[in-house]
């Protein structure tokens, strides 16, 4: 209901801002530069700040696909809006989303731990989106960047891994093409919305360090900045971001300048306001070293590197001299002299081209080579490559022991007992490079700390001899399967050889659900039925009987109550549903002369372990049932002086519906320690901001009447 009524106030304030409002923009004319950047910072400073909670209601607006699902930028997984426990949905609640699509949470873009983790910040629906929870979780604190070789990848192809956009190597989290744009005008936003304070985030967070700079004005490391000016160009604005700016105006009052006028980027960090044409250029990250020795009629092992050009405007031209190949896939048929790559709205992002040395006839000598890259107007980025030919040199051999391992069943996160093979060779020109699969780990001794995925073998005069490799299977997932994968081995001039390997992630045995009450304590003021609500963990694979006993430390005789299921010999005794996380039992007051006395009964119930471990008990694993009689203070005892509390749950301050102009109120824990006093005449809101969140008892009492009601605080 609440997730309802919260739907209900934003529909109701929303307003159909389909474009920019008229004048908002107008102390931005006519400025350039990070004067254009502050004036943009004055216009949207002082949002009105919503707080935390408000987003999950917001995301039904602003986060909304067309299907109704929820729009996740990392694993575009089909997650619904709202809580299980409230009636279905996959919005996290504490629990669960330890693998993709099973929970969507609130993920902070621009990391909490950059800032600090509190402030308006933390609530600034610009940079927070809902998100698969799995993969919030493996992105963490890290930068954004752009990774070739992930150690994780998403469901939609988001990747966490090394950083190779050049300036900076640390691991970095890359979303996929389509939503970098999204990212990259959010922390355009932010650089200019808390321009009053980001120059104090730098040594925060050593990953937050990696991107800003300690500035106000340029904010970003300046690789970090080129980065997010290429995404913000290749990924433009959307009809997405145009309706979730929208939303988010009608919302806090502010908007994104970057989404409304993406020139300002250009504006702001290259200084280019709509003047003269930007100069074309090109750069290129390589670290390619000497392809070794090949005799004529072989090729060498590929090696690659990756180039950008930025405001082209022609196609890109790339040649090579004779006896070297390009391509921009590594396969044979693909390899030539030249090759023309037509930019993308003027840009090339880390285009990958793979290069190796094949003699075109026998040198018996070093043959040097460029590699060319031109386009008009760029300047000419060249880089040099070398290698030798020698025809009278046998060609590289090796030996394998083993073409086969097999390693059984594992449980995921555990390892098997080793097993190894012995590689000899002769005549290597260049380094032995081993490399494993996924869940496949490869060592020179065996010892835990050594294992990995990769090994690099030096040979001594072109010879390896009887080195012992050692192989372990690690399941790198729960995949309850066969895993297949290789152990492969090469070398310049050699052919790949490879040892297949195997193994089999056993199946998890089902989780035991750990079954709690929801609360300790519960006031009864009528005779009216209550529901007692228990919960689990996870929900049972089949359904369970659980029982649940009289607590012996009560004052209220059996006759006064019953329940549902009802009580046998002091037992009661319900079936919780497989496939579901919580359960319920019904108590009722059958003595209505107990609410007109002014002490207070009590009745508990305890959970009992099951005696075929169905399930475990948790720690809360008792409730009391407190029934609370009426004080009567006047002859008008029959007559109603009732209050109502609104909202409920409250967040700062609590307001009171009641007939008297004067009370006196106190606001007590479950346990009946009081937490606040005081009085109030002709006014009827009470602050509760300091309380913490959890369930509470109103206590008031007027001229006529005590009375006392439950409360919620977030």
């Amino acid at each position: 209901m609440k997730n309802c009524i919260h739907l209900f106030l934003f529909l109701f304030s929303f307003s159909a801002y389909a474009q920019i409002p008229a004048g908002y923009y107008n102390d931005a004319e006519g400025l350039t530069g990070y004067s254009l950047k502050t004036a943009l910072h004055n216009i949207i400073d002082d949002h009105n700040d919503q707080g935390y909670n408000a987003l999950w209601s917001l995301y039904e607006i602003s986060d909304v696909r067309a299907d109704g699902k929820v729009w996740d930028i990392y694993a575009d997984c089909d997650f619904e809006f709202g809580k299980a426990s409230e009636g279905g949905g996959d919005q996290d609640e504490g629990s669960g989303g330890t693998v993709e699509c099973d929970k969507f949470n609130r993920e902070h873009t621009f990391p909490q731990s950059w800032f600090g983790g509190s402030g308006i910040m933390r609530n600034d629906p610009f940079h927070v989106l809902p998100t698969d929870k799995k993969v919030n979780s493996v992105r963490g604190n890290f930068a954004y960047g752009e990774v070739s070789n992930p150690t994780y990848t998403s469901g939609n192809g988001s990747k966490l891994g090394s950083n190779i956009y050049p300036g900076y190597a640390g691991i970095v989290f890359e979303p996929i093409d389509e939503y970098k744009g999204d990212i990259a005008r959010g922390y355009f936003y932010m650089a200019t919305r808390y321009e009053d304070l980001i120059d104090g985030w730098e040594f925060n967070d050593d990953d937050g360090n990696a991107m800003l700079n300690g500035t106000t004005d340029q904010v970003y490391e300046t690789w970090a900045l080129n980065m997010l000016i290429e995404w913000h160009s290749n990924d433009p604005v959307s009809q997405k971001e145009i309706d979730r700016n929208d939303a988010i105006y009608d919302y806090q009052g502010n908007r994104n300048p970057f989404i409304d006028h993406p020139e300002y980027v250009a504006c702001i960090w290259q200084s280019d306001c709509g003047g003269a044409s930007p100069t074309p250029s090109i750069s290129v990250d390589e670290n390619l070293t000497d392809f070794g020795t090949v005799a004529f009629g072989n090729v060498s092992t590929t090696q690659s590197y990756a180039f950008s050009g930025s405001d082209l405007t022609a196609n890109l031209e790339i040649t090579v001299s004779d006896n070297f190949q390009i391509a921009e896939v590594d396969n044979d048929a693909d390899y030539t002299k030249a090759i023309s790559i037509t930019p993308t709205s003027g840009s090339i992002t880390n285009k990958t081209i793979f290069v190796r040395f094949n003699p075109t006839s026998e040198i018996n000598g070093v043959v040097n080579g460029q590699i060319v890259h031109s386009s008009t107007g760029a300047s000419d980025v060249t880089i040099n490559v070398s290698a030798a030919e020698q025809s009278d040199v046998p060609p590289p051999s090796i030996s394998l022991s083993k073409t086969n391992l097999e390693f059984g069943t594992i449980a995921f996160e555990s390892a098997s007992t080793a097993q190894s093979y012995t590689i000899n060779a002769n005549d290597l020109t260049a380094d032995l490079v081993i490399t494993s699969s996924n869940s496949f780990e490869i060592s020179l001794e065996n010892a835990d700390q050594n294992y990995g995925n990769s090994l690099n073998i030096i040979p001594e005069s072109g010879s390896i001899a009887d080195q012992v490799i050692f192989v372990r299977f690690k399941p790198a997932a729960n995949t309850n399967a066969l895993i297949e994968g290789t152990v492969s081995h090469t070398s310049a001039g050699l052919a790949e050889q490879v040892i297949n390997v195997s193994g089999t992630e056993e199946a998890d045995a089902p989780a035991t659900p750990e079954i709690n009450f929801n609360f300790n304590q519960l006031i009864v003021r009528d005779n009216n039925t209550y529901e007692v609500k228990l919960f689990s963990d996870v929900a049972p694979a089949q359904d369970m009987s659980v029982t649940i006993s009289q607590n012996s430390v009560v004052n209220m005789a059996s006759s006064d109550f019953m329940t549902t299921p009802s009580i046998t010999n002091g037992i009661v005794e319900l079936t919780w549903e497989s496939g579901v996380t919580t359960a319920a039992f019904d108590f009722k007051v059958t003595n209505s002369n107990l609410f007109a006395e002014a002490s207070v009964k009590s009745m508990g119930f305890v959970l009992n372990s099951s005696s075929d471990n169905s399930y475990s008990i948790g720690t809360n694993s008792s409730i009391t049932l407190f029934i609370e009689g009426e004080v009567i203070n006047t002859v008008e005892s029959e007559q109603s002086h009732s209050f109502l509390t609104y909202p409920n749950p409250a967040t700062d301050v609590l307001n009171i519906q009641i007939e008297a102009t004067e009370f006196e109120y106190s606001i007590l824990n479950l346990s009946g320690k009081t937490i606040i006093t005081g009085s109030q005449n002709n006014k009827t809101d009470i602050d509760v901001s300091n309380l913490l969140s959890g369930v509470y008892i109103l206590r008031l009492s007027t001229a006529k009447r005590v009375t006392s009601s439950l409360i919620v605080i977030e």
